[in-house]
């Protein structure tokens, strides 16, 4: 991540009150202390497809029978069960959140699913500890992109 060099004082605002740690994910120790930390977590997110995080010991299967209590927030493009890579703008499009000039698709503006993805994703969370419920909570991009298109439309 480059923001702490290139803008330190967004950096610091934005991170300032996190705990950072460095693990070496490519090591056994590494990833067993990954698995442990997500063990005492109240709630997970990640950004990655499930393939990726399979290798690093993060499956369905493992996280919850470390850690049963936990809500996972999973943000991928196109879901968890999707292979498929995608990055904001693009999911934003697949989703539908696109204006039409002529027959030409075109940005309503620039990342737009991240922040919207966020915003679902919060309030599942909320959703979720309110009813004390745990659980995998599947975020899709262009899902969210897609309901915000369905809005507009």
């Amino acid at each position: 991540d480059p923001t702490p060099l290139s803008f330190p004082l967004l950096d610091a605002r934005m991170n300032g009150a996190k705990c950072k740690l460095l693990l070496d994910l490519a090591s056994r120790d590494g990833r067993t202390e990954l698995l442990q930390k997500v063990a005492g977590a109240d709630i997970l997110v990640t950004s990655a497809r499930a393939r990726g995080l399979a290798g690093l010991g993060l499956t369905v299967e493992t996280v919850f029978a470390v850690n049963p209590a936990l809500i996972w927030v999973a943000i991928t493009a196109h879901g968890w069960a999707s292979a498929r890579v995608g990055f904001g703008d693009d999911a934003a499009a697949a989703g539908g959140l696109v204006q039409w000039s002529g027959q030409q698709p075109d940005f309503l503006g620039d990342a737009l699913a991240d922040p919207l993805t966020g915003v679902l994703a919060a309030r599942a969370v909320m959703q979720m500890l309110e009813g004390g419920q745990a659980g995998l909570v599947d975020v899709a991009l262009a899902h969210s992109a897609g309901h915000a298109a369905a809005m507009l439309a």
